[in-house]
């Protein structure tokens, strides 16, 4: 006599219940590995991203500097310029 289970509602005899509930854990095995991996895949770049994030950031700013720079000379050297004109008119 076989005996029969229902499980999710499909009627299963005792030994194909348990090979269907062993393959379902195994997927489920393998799903979670898989759902574990992409976790670090994802947590992996996003480091890699606020790192590089961080390193524009830094570049933005260090051009700004120079930009600063640049311009400042730029304004004492049209300063100094429109002085001499003035000495000389």
């Amino acid at each position: 006599m076989c005996s029969r289970n229902i499980v999710g509602g499909v009627a299963l005899s005792g030994s194909n219940s348990f090979a269907n509930i062993t393959t379902d854990i195994a997927d489920m095995e393998k799903m979670r590995a898989r759902l574990k991996h992409s976790e670090r895949e994802k947590n992996t770049m996003k480091i890699r991203y606020e790192e590089k994030l961080a390193q524009y950031q830094q570049k933005i700013r260090q051009t700004e500097i120079e930009r600063d720079q640049v311009l400042a000379s730029l304004g004492m050297y049209v300063t100094s310029y429109i002085g001499r004109l003035h000495i000389l008119t």
